[in-house]
């Protein structure tokens, strides 16, 4: 009985070992998911974000995840539309096999949005917001980011090869006049 308590414990401790190593902190920044599902043509779902710095001197890229609506051939873009960092923003497009749809850099002070694409529906596709090395951003830093569902036609075609996704790409100037809903975080 005593060597069977024994291998026991001996086995929980190992577990218990195990399971503290496996529990490290790691770093990472913030994942959000916008509702954009249901977005009309011209209306957008933002976030706003205060984000905080890595060791190595550049914001946690932060990532939110949103769905296309439900038929295929929405146009889509992510976007700064404020940037109160005192850094560089960069923002994109992520496809559905990780590839970079489209990406765009806002100013400190500025704003940018990446070139529209018509995607897929039913599908989750992603927003990165980073700045880049060795630039923090202050505590007070904040931005607010956008993914907003555009008008579809004046399509541009054309011969490259698109990422996963991806059925097309329109002109970057398409989609003036908007209406927003806001997420605080």
């Amino acid at each position: 009985m005593k060597r069977v308590t024994r291998v026991a414990i001996a086995t929980v401790a190992t577990l218990f070992s195990w399971v503290t190593l496996m529990n490290e902190d790691v770093m990472a920044g913030q994942f959000k998911t916008l509702n954009t599902a249901s977005l009309g043509v011209n209306q957008q779902n933002s976030a706003r974000s205060s984000p905080k710095n890595t060791a190595s001197g550049a914001i946690e890229m932060e990532v939110y995840e949103w769905q296309s609506g439900s038929v295929d051939g929405n146009a889509y873009q992510c976007r700064i539309t404020q940037n109160a960092t005192g850094q560089p923003l960069n923002i994109s497009l992520v496809g559905l096999d990780t590839s970079i749809i489209a990406s765009c850099s806002a100013p400190a002070s500025g704003t940018c949005n990446t070139t529209p694409a018509i995607l897929v529906g039913g599908a989750k596709f992603q927003c990165v917001v980073a700045t880049q090395c060795c630039f923090p951003v202050s505590s007070t830093a904040n931005y607010t980011m956008a993914g907003r569902r555009l008008l579809t036609s004046s399509a541009v075609s054309g011969d490259t090869p698109l990422p996963s996704g991806v059925i097309d790409m329109l002109p970057d100037a398409l989609g003036a006049g908007e209406s927003t809903t806001t997420t605080e975080e």
